[in-house]
């Protein structure tokens, strides 16, 4: 993939970021439960160390991220609606989401031709932890459900 190609794709991730960001920081701040608010601040301080990490490596490419105003205000709303959805239904699609999302961050590694190996890596493995997140909450192992987010927190 060419150096512009390969630009707008990172360009994107950040959007996706910078939305993530914005879902989990609403969904934390709509929620009655002490509980979920913390494990949707712990979803979203996960998106700011992502995002900034997208935003170092734009701005290290001479093509700095500018947070868009739809990602972010998107994203609030879906985290309004997150919070106020049962909860079994949320982590459902929270869970199908990260599958996807998961696939695209490694079809952008695949892509990458070896740039930003580092960058690519985490990508997917904070991704992975949402859905790993999603999946233990599904079962009801909410006692376990943020280790894998935690950990890269650390």
């Amino acid at each position: 993939m060419g150096t512009d190609g390969y630009l707008r794709r990172l360009r994107r991730g950040h959007d996706i970021e910078v939305q993530g960001e914005a879902v989990y920081a609403a969904a934390a701040h709509a929620s009655r439960s002490p509980q979920r608010k913390r494990q949707w601040d712990a979803l979203r301080r996960l998106e700011t160390v992502t995002k900034l990490k997208l935003a170092d490596v734009l701005a290290g490419s001479g093509s700095p991220a500018h947070e868009a105003a739809w990602a972010r205000w998107s994203g609030q709303l879906v985290g309004v609606v997150a919070a106020l959805l049962p909860w079994s239904a949320t982590m459902w699609v929270l869970h199908r989401i990260t599958e996807h999302t998961g696939r695209l961050w490694e079809r952008m590694e695949r892509e990458a031709d070896g740039r930003n190996a580092e960058l690519h890596a985490f990508l997917i493995v904070h991704e992975r932890a949402q859905y790993d997140f999603a999946e233990h909450e599904l079962r009801g192992e909410s006692a376990r459900s943020l280790d894998s987010v935690l950990a890269l927190l650390a």
